[in-house]
């Protein structure tokens, strides 16, 4: 029997099992659960690599993205914006940047990696700049999404999963997901199918933007504070230092 990715499950089966050995505190539910709670922030920037990487795309900005989002965020929850409120802004602006890259890519000749990377050192400094190069903190606000937990799964956790599993079902029985598969094979061919190439690549670079801003969210709600160096813990997508 054939297990998609076989090789990969069973070495992240073994690093684990090695973890546990090795420190007593690693199986402790406590810990679990925080590592349950880092892995959903990953988790959600994943799904929209994924996406993008199925139709040939690239955004080494999603990390620097999260930063950006982090810290307005931050800066809007301690200026007094609701929570509601903060988190319409933010995903609008992270859709927004993501949507900049997919104009930059699509309509210039400009390679993903390029563009993207760029982007990232870009935001890297927008994100100090926002906070000064201070830690900014949000009190009690959206400690209820970071912290609470429902039958013993964390709310990060259940996000997470909702949307692996949204992009799982988009990819594989909807129309969006198989033009994004026949892109990758070749553009060209699939426009002369109909497919709207460009609509496409730009729709996937907002959906992008969009996931990393809800990783940033999802990072800053635990964390209840925001810093310049936050948004490294945000994951795949972030710019070396």
């Amino acid at each position: 029997m054939h297990v998609p990715h076989g090789g990969l499950i069973v070495v992240l089966v073994l690093v684990a099992v090695f973890t546990a050995v090795q420190a007593d505190s690693f199986t402790t539910s406590r810990n679990l659960l925080n590592v349950l709670r880092q892995i959903s922030v990953t988790a959600v920037v994943a799904a929209g690599l994924t996406l993008l990487m199925t139709a040939g795309g690239m955004d080494f900005s999603m990390g620097s993205n999260a930063a950006v989002t982090v810290s307005v965020a931050a800066q809007l929850l301690h200026d007094g914006w609701s929570t509601a409120a903060t988190v319409l802004v933010t995903l609008l602006l992270a859709t927004l940047i993501g949507l900049v890259n997919g104009l930059v890519v699509t309509f210039t000749r400009v390679a993903p990696f390029v563009a993207t990377l760029a982007t990232a050192m870009l935001l890297d400094g927008v994100a100090l700049l926002v906070l000064n190069g201070m830690s900014v903190s949000i009190g009690d606000k959206m400690t209820t999404l970071g912290n609470s937990e429902i039958l013993g799964i964390p709310y990060l956790l259940i996000v997470a999963v909702l949307v692996l599993a949204l992009t799982g079902l988009t990819m594989r029985f909807t129309t969006f997901g198989r033009d994004a598969l026949a892109m990758v094979g070749n553009e060209h061919v699939a426009r002369l199918s109909g497919i709207n190439v460009s609509g496409r690549k730009l729709a996937l670079y907002a959906l992008t933007g969009v996931l990393a801003g809800l990783a940033g969210l999802m990072l800053l709600s635990p964390l209840g504070a925001a810093a310049p160096n936050t948004g490294a813990h945000a994951g795949a997508g972030r710019s070396p230092p």
